[in-house]
This record gives C-alpha cells, sequence and structure tokens, in this order.
C-alpha cells in the first residue's frame, strides 16, 4: 500500500541513442524480510539502511515527428535509405515528406481510441457544430474554428504539425467544411499562419 512518486526528465536536444535514465528501487529496513537480514547490523549512528529491490534502466525511443508516419529522426534522412543514426537536422525534410505523402483519408480515419476515430472526435466538438450552424460566416470566423481546432487536439496529445495535419484533412475532406466558399474556408489565407510551416492549406 506504500507508493512513491519519481519526477525525472531529459531534454530532447540531449537525445542520444544510447540514453538513459537509471531507477533504483529500495524499501525502508524491516519493511521486507529477505535472507541474511539477522546479519544486517545497523551503521555506526545506530540506522539501518535501506534494502535494495531493483534497479530500471530506462530508455527513450528514437524520436519520431508524426503520429500518422512510422518513421523516425534515426530512420531517415533525405535521399538515403535505411537507418542512419540520429538526424535532427533531418526533422524539416522528414516533416514535409510526411506533409506530401499523408492521406487525408487516412487521418481522419486514424484512430484517437479503440472506438472513436479523428474525423468521428472532431464531429462531436460543441465549435463544430456551432461553426457548420453558422449561417453567416465572417473569416474570424474561420480563424476562430482553426484555433479552436489545433487547441482541441493539442489536448488529446496531437503536436502541433499532427493536429495542423489534421486541419488540413479536414480542410479538404470533411463535408460542410470543403465545400465552403473561398473567403471563409479553410485556407492559407485564414488559417495559415496557425498551423506548423511543413503543413501548406488549400490557397
Amino acid at each position: 500500500d506504500l507508493t512513491e512518486d519519481i519526477e525525472l526528465g531529459r531534454l530532447a536536444q540531449n537525445w542520444t541513442a544510447d540514453a538513459e535514465v537509471e531507477i533504483a528501487g529500495t524499501v525502508p529496513w524491516g519493511l521486507v524480510r529477505t535472507q541474511g537480514d539477522a546479519a544486517d547490523l545497523p551503521d555506526a549512528d545506530g540506522r539501518r539502511r535501506d534494502k535494495p529491490v531493483g534497479v530500471w534502466r530506462i530508455r527513450l525511443a528514437c524520436p519520431r515527428p508524426s503520429y500518422f508516419d512510422p518513421r523516425d529522426l534515426c530512420s531517415y534522412v533525405e535521399g538515403t535509405p535505411g537507418p542512419t543514426g540520429f538526424h535532427p537536422e533531418g526533422l524539416p525534410a522528414l516533416k514535409a515528406d510526411i506533409a506530401g505523402r499523408a492521406s487525408d483519408a487516412s487521418i481522419l480515419q486514424e484512430s484517437l481510441s479503440s472506438q472513436v476515430t479523428i474525423q468521428d472526435f472532431v464531429k462531436t466538438q460543441s465549435w463544430y457544430t456551432a461553426f457548420l450552424a453558422n449561417n453567416a460566416k465572417k473569416p474570424s470566423d474561420t480563424q476562430a474554428f482553426c484555433a479552436d481546432t489545433l487547441t482541441t487536439l493539442y489536448a488529446t496529445g496531437l503536436s502541433r504539425f499532427d493536429a495542423s495535419l489534421v486541419l488540413r484533412a479536414m480542410a479538404r475532406q470533411m463535408p460542410g467544411i470543403f465545400t465552403l466558399p473561398k473567403g471563409v474556408a479553410i485556407n492559407a489565407a485564414n488559417c495559415g499562419a496557425l498551423i506548423d510551416t511543413a503543413v501548406i492549406l488549400p490557397g
């Protein structure tokens, strides 16, 4: 019934392929009984040392820029096939490649949970239904809609890049959205400044 919270971290820019964090687990003497306890004498000040119960080594996988693509920064260098080591300088090229390859339909049908696709999730949001019901949309309404979309997708755990890909897929595929007049459409003029620079919205 005893718990302990340990907080630790490593800066993403310091990630290396062999980086790991080691956590040693101990319990106070007397809380558990192990072989040899009888010979476990107290320290000079009368205290008994905590007992080790295990060591955990935690490693992080190579950074992966998108939920919608399996490649990471250890497996992609522009123009080079196969694993080549950690290449953070390849991030812009990899994101551009993902943005060019990612299918709008597959993005919208990707699951956020075991029962809910991204498209289904978006359709249940109050800001989505309110935007579609507004018959007097202005560009500012579209900008607010884009901001609400991105903020909500961030809250689900998607990155800014992936949220931008979803917004682009919505602009080009979702009923009631891709048919909007150009002045109030989800396009570069109304929402381009809000999204990741690797993603280009319709003109």
